[in-house]
């Protein structure tokens, strides 16, 4: 049976961060110290720790934003340098996302959707809405939805396309039942790529 490609490959991993103020001693923190990790495509996976253990770090190098120390990263096969065509089948959730919270429902489905370049149908932003179980809340401004409704808005917009790569495990700890089992459901109807 042939195995798939990695999406993220790390190879003795390091990154090390300089603390001090400007013209006393630093010291440095080793953030990540030699890590190794293999993710394939279909695989789910989950980066588990206390805080101050990497977790965010691993997962800043792993899509470019932080450069390592040292080792190397491949993501879905390229190096993950910022631009590049493979952020296309990306798809990443910080834990603390930001929204515009001037839009309504419909209106910020729509306009995140149009960030991947095309319009986005009415029929599609109804469908997502429905999907999500936001139908009813469509005309509601963001700044009254609760922090489960941005999180469901978030998970993949109207006119998105299906990212190989879906990175949303920041957030995963602060999802409510309702959310986790909206979330299961998600990526159990997702079709595993070979």
């Amino acid at each position: 049976m042939e195995t798939a490609q990695p999406v993220i490959a790390a190879e003795n991993l390091h990154v090390h961060f300089r603390r001090g103020l400007i013209g006393t001693p630093a010291t440095r923190i080793r953030a990540l110290d030699g890590m190794n990790l293999e993710v394939r495509e279909g695989e789910f996976f989950a980066l588990v720790g206390q805080n101050g253990a990497g977790k965010s770090t691993a997962m800043y190098s792993f899509l470019g934003l932080i450069r390592p120390t040292s080792g190397r990263v491949r993501l879905m096969g390229g190096a993950p340098e910022l631009g590049s065509a493979i952020y296309r089948g990306v798809a990443y959730l910080p834990e603390e996302p930001h929204y515009h919270l001037y839009m309504t429902v419909g209106e910020a489905l729509r306009y995140y959707g149009s960030l991947y370049g095309r319009r986005v149908a009415d029929a599609e932003i109804s469908s997502a809405l429905d999907r999500l179980g936001l139908g009813p809340f469509r005309d509601l401004r963001l700044s009254k939805c609760s922090k489960g409704m941005k999180q469901k808005l978030s998970r993949r917009p109207a006119g998105a396309p299906r990212p190989r790569l879906d990175r949303d495990y920041e957030h995963a700890r602060s999802l409510r039942s309702g959310n986790a089992g909206h979330a299961r459901r998600h990526h159990r109807a997702r079709p595993r790529h070979r």
